[in-house]
This record gives C-alpha cells, sequence and structure tokens, in this order.
C-alpha cells in the first residue's frame, strides 16, 4: 500500500489524517448573546464555503448580487454541531438567533484562514506561487538560501 508522505518525511495514515481533520472541524461551545443558551459551533470547510457562495451570489446585469439573508442562514446551518439544523428548519427561527451564530461561524473560519496565510504551524505549508513548468527549469523554493 503506498503511502502518501508530508514535508517531515514521515509516513501519514489515513487515521492521523482524519485526527488532524477532527482537530480542525471540532465545535466548541459559544454563548448566544440573544439569551438563546449555549449552541455548539464549528468553523466552515472549504467544500461547504463553495456552496454557501454558488447558492448566494448571482450575476445580474453587470453586477453580482449577494443575498447576505441566505448566506448567514446557510453558514449557521453548516456551522451548528449541537443543535444541528437545516438551512429550511432555521427559516422557522428569527434573525436574532440566527445572526449571532453565523457571526461567530464566519469569525472562527476566517480566523483560521488567516492563521493558515502566517503560517502559524497549525496550518497546512502553502505551495510556491512560481512554477518552473513554462521554462523547464527547477521551482523555485520560497526557503532556499540565497544565491
Amino acid at each position: 500500500m503506498a503511502v502518501k508522505e508530508t514535508q517531515g518525511a514521515r509516513p501519514m495514515t489515513i487515521e492521523e489524517l482524519r485526527a488532524i481533520k477532527d482537530k480542525k472541524f471540532t465545535g466548541v461551545l459559544f454563548e448566544h448573546p440573544q439569551g438563546y443558551g449555549t449552541v455548539e459551533v464549528a468553523r466552515l470547510t472549504r467544500s461547504e464555503r463553495e456552496q454557501i457562495q454558488k447558492a448566494t451570489v448571482s450575476y445580474d446585469g453587470g453586477r453580482y448580487v449577494v443575498d447576505t439573508a441566505l448566506q448567514n442562514r446557510m453558514a449557521a446551518a453548516f456551522g451548528l454541531v449541537n443543535p444541528k439544523m437545516t438551512a429550511e428548519q432555521l427559516l422557522a427561527w428569527p434573525d436574532d438567533f440566527i445572526e449571532p451564530v453565523a457571526d461567530e461561524v464566519w469569525r472562527m473560519s476566517n480566523d483560521y484562514k488567516e492563521a493558515a496565510a502566517k503560517g502559524d504551524g497549525e496550518a497546512p505549508a502553502p505551495f510556491s506561487k512560481k512554477s518552473g513548468f513554462a521554462t523547464g527549469t527547477p521551482t523555485e523554493s520560497t526557503d532556499s538560501p540565497a544565491k
């Protein structure tokens, strides 16, 4: 069985990868500021962000139109771990419940993206933006010694 190796040249098993994913997307308790009690929320995955983008952004007559109410409802639905609800079920809930939950889910998701951009050690290492494909030269490493 072939094993995918990461930067540390240490083989990663599927179980180790699942543990890393579970750690990143584990729910945290959030005390609702409007008195709805404590709910458990988690950050959005990349595919959830893409689904929200596709469902809520449309192009109309030369400009993009964003349905922010649907964005918030979908973010809350994807981010709520406990109680788990769909976007359709959240239609019955008032905005003062949905918006703080959605704000917390967006905050957690965006904080992770910013940490990934800074390279805090928890995020995957970024790929080089330079490519040697067109020139036939090797790709320049961002951490290679100065020439």
